[in-house]
């Protein structure tokens, strides 16, 4: 009997503290706006009757023609005469009434308590001042001020009205939760009595939320409503968690009832807070009745299932952070199930699953991308999910044979297709990156001859697919390539030469040269198919397959050819970027170079024949390769204008001093390994190979100078002048301490007289330039 008589009382005192106040709060509510609105609808009258028989100021204003006088006729108050000043100044028409003015025509007349048959005027005098009708001259007068006792009773129906119910409602509520506390403390209500509490209190709290949001007390009606949400869910997942009432499949079918519940409200309401509760609530809800074991295909299904609802909501009602939930929600569920559950057994499930998500939420992309674009964080988030599917299934297929092959070739099968048809060249190129690194990475760990058809199937297959791609746009489309697309056809021939490198390196590496001869032979056949459609195209292909071919050379022979087949192709692709007026191209055709040279200083240099050929060693036969390829690309940069290119006249300064550099180096290089070797026989060898380097240098600087005079080109001339400089401390610095007798004799006297003769050539040359005369100067008056 006392726990009846403490659910009655509870149930009671519920009511008082939650539902009495809330309608009284809402009917309060409701009357004050109809007294606020009926209040403006008076006002609005009262402006009009002041009007009522008024004529406007610019009624009488003279116009072209004579306007009849306009009497107001007697009318009853329901149409009561209005002269406008459109009527009366302009027309002279008949002054319209109020009726005619504010009531549609054919309407019938509005009584005083039609509200919506009043006129709705702007705030503010309408009637001007001194004319008959307004305010003080026949108008009606302004209503009264409230007078002072009226305001002290507003205040305390305030204090007594709205304070006091606050909080007398804070300290119901106080009571009932010590009454609970107690009820619990005293096993007075059950576990399941506290459940269908729950269970009862947040569906009646949904459903008054409900009411109220329909009624216009929308945030009001929301808060409600999600609270009474909240309170289902942590009831059913008490019945299930805590109380263990209910089993798992129960438990699960209800919390999937409440989520669409809350999504139909969330979708009534237009309330977005109960859409991300929803979605939220329905993720959460295999994690609130998990039982430890493994369900993949349920949970994964019940998540595909749910992301398109997601969808739909989503697009219904323009929400798209709902997408954004749902694709984060689901990659974590993927990722905690695969933590805990997954096993290699299962990777074609997996994957399947995955495929699913991936092409999901790619689908959302797509319709994201149109209505928002790229400047939508919702956007750039969801663009990660074919990155996040990419390595979720490699990191699925690998150890199942060639699935991560087929899988690899498929991706690149797909991507192209969708790229090629939507015109995306970047879409193509973030995919030939992606499925390239893991294909490389696949080759240099698989290159057995297992492996070794597949292999070439698919790394001949991927380059297949993205040189057919650019010919289809090339052909097909009728459009050239795009700067884009030339730097894709670069990077793919270049990896199916390394691609095809790494399969039969272990297998059959003498093979190598020839496979990437064949690479050089494919594209020098898109050179030839592409040259009268898109000649830039067909340029970028043939410096492909110089480049491969170049590559074919280095393998065939031994590792310098590989410094001279750099440079080589250092010069190409600046003579490429010349040609296409392509500045990236030009800068990497010098790091190239660079390369080069770099590889020459290192590799080259160091290495000392066993037998000295002249001009046939390895030192002077790489470096002179490496400046004739610099002095070629210096005759290619004369043929062009200095003053339309970014680097002006150092296109050409720069590859003729470096050739120079680089051929005095070379000749100082033969220089010493002539004399190291006859230094094994001669003991005077040292001093002869420190006097004849003099010398080299001297004869060096002498014909830059010829030739910068011939030429007239300046920077030699200063090069040569600071080779001078270097040998002259050469001679006093090393050979004067060093040299003796007839060696010291012969380096002075030597670089003494081409110093002479270089000076010569300078005052020589001066004396020749035309010198500017000096100003005749004026005659002064005649005595």
């Amino acid at each position: 009997m006392e726990i009846l008589l403490g659910l009655v009382a509870m149930a009671l005192a519920a009511g008082v503290t939650f539902i009495l106040p809330l309608i009284a709060w809402a009917r309060t509510h409701r009357l004050e706006r109809q007294l606020t609105e009926l209040r403006g609808r008076l006002a609005s009258l009262e402006e009009a009757v002041r009007l009522a028989g008024v004529r406007s100021p610019t009624s009488t204003a003279r116009t072209d023609a004579p306007s009849p006088a306009v009497a107001a006729p007697a009318a009853p108050s329901s149409a009561v005469a209005v002269a406008t000043p459109a009527s009366s100044a302009v027309t002279g028409a008949p002054a319209e009434t109020v009726a005619d003015v504010f009531v549609a025509p054919g309407a019938p007349a509005a009584s005083p308590m039609q509200g919506d048959a009043y006129p709705r005027l702007p705030p503010g005098p309408l009637a001007q001042p001194g004319v008959a009708g307004a305010a003080g001259s026949g108008g009606l007068p302004p209503l009264p001020k409230p007078l002072p006792g009226e305001e002290h009773a507003s205040l305390e129906a305030a204090i007594g009205g709205r304070l006091l119910l606050w909080v007398g409602t804070i300290v119901l509520v106080l009571g009932v939760a010590f009454f609970l506390k107690y009820a619990f403390d005293n096993d007075w209500i059950t576990e399941s009595m506290r459940v269908a509490m729950g269970i009862g209190g947040g569906l009646a709290l949904a459903a008054i939320g409900h009411r109220f949001a329909a009624r216009g007390y929308r945030a009001y009606g929301q808060i409600l409503t999600g609270g009474g949400l909240a309170v289902l869910y942590l009831s059913i997942y008490s019945a299930f968690g805590y109380y263990q009432l209910i089993g798992q499949t129960p438990a699960f079918l209800l919390l999937v009832l409440v989520t669409i519940g809350a999504a139909w409200l969330a979708d009534r309401q237009n309330a977005l807070g109960l859409a991300l509760m929803a979605v939220g609530g329905g993720f959460a809800t295999p994690f609130l009745v998990g039982s430890g074991t493994d369900a993949q295909v349920t949970l994964f299904s019940y998540d595909a299932l749910l992301v398109m609802g997601t969808l739909y909501l989503a697009r219904r009602r323009d929400w798209p952070v709902l997408n954004l939930v749902s694709f984060m929600a689901t990659w974590i569920t993927v990722a905690g199930w695969a933590d805990e559950f997954y096993r290699p057994d299962k990777w074609r499930i997996t994957e399947f699953f995955l495929t699913l998500f991936c092409a999901l939420f790619l689908g959302i992309l797509i319709a994201q991308l149109r209505r928002h674009g790229w400047k939508s964080l919702v956007s750039l988030v969801l663009a990660t999910g074919p990155f996040i599917y990419h390595a979720s299934s490699l990191a699925v297929l690998v150890g199942h044979g060639a699935a991560p092959l087929v899988y690899l070739i498929a991706v690149t099968l797909v991507a192209v297709a969708w790229a090629t048809r939507m015109h995306a060249t970047r879409t193509r190129v973030v995919a030939w990156g992606a499925v390239i690194v893991p294909l490389l990475g696949w080759l240099g760990t698989h290159g057995s001859q297992h492996w070794l058809v597949a292999n070439l199937v698919a790394a001949c297959g991927i380059f297949a697919l993205h040189a057919l791609a650019q010919l289809d746009v090339v052909f097909r489309h009728e459009r050239r390539l795009s700067t884009l697309d030339a730097v894709l056809m670069h990077l793919n021939g270049y990896a199916l030469v390394a691609g095809i490198y790494l399969a039969i390196e272990n297998v059959a590496l003498a093979n190598a040269p020839w496979a990437a001869a064949a690479v050089a032979a494919v594209h020098a056949g898109l050179a030839w198919i592409l040259r009268q459609v898109d000649r830039a195209a067909a340029l970028h292909a043939l410096a492909v397959g110089i480049g491969a071919a170049t590559i074919a050379v280095a393998l065939r022979l031994d590792g310098p050819w590989l410094t001279a087949a750099l440079a080589v192709e250092g010069g190409l692709v600046i003579w490429l970027g010349l040609t296409l007026a392509t500045g990236w191209y030009r800068i990497a055709g010098a790091g190239l170079l660079l390369s080069a040279v770099l590889r020459y200083g290192s590799l080259s240099l160091p290495v000392k024949p066993a037998v000295f050929t002249l001009f046939g060693d390895e030192a002077f036969a790489m470096g002179a390769t490496i400046a004739a390829v610099f002095l070629a690309v210096a005759w290619i940069y004369r043929r062009y204008d200095p003053s339309r290119l970014p680097e002006e006249r150092m296109g050409l300064i720069v590859p003729v001093l470096s050739a120079c550099v680089l051929l005095v180096i070379a000749l100082s290089a033969e220089n010493d390994n002539y004399w190291t070797l006859r230094g094994l026989t001669s003991p005077d060898a040292r001093f002869a190979s420190s006097l004849a380097l003099s010398g080299l240098w001297t004869a060096s600087a002498a014909v830059f100078i010829a030739i910068g005079f011939w030429r007239d080109f300046a920077p030699l001339r200063y090069l040569a002048i600071g080779l001078f400089g270097l040998t002259v401390l050469k001679v006093f610095l090393v050979d004067l301490s060093e040299l003796g007798g007839i060696y010291r004799i012969l380096g002075f006297m030597g670089v003494g007289v081409v110093l002479l003769v270089v000076s010569f050539l300078y005052q020589r040359t001066r004396k020749k330039t035309p010198q500017a005369s000096p100003p005749a100067q004026e005659e002064g008056p005649a005595a």
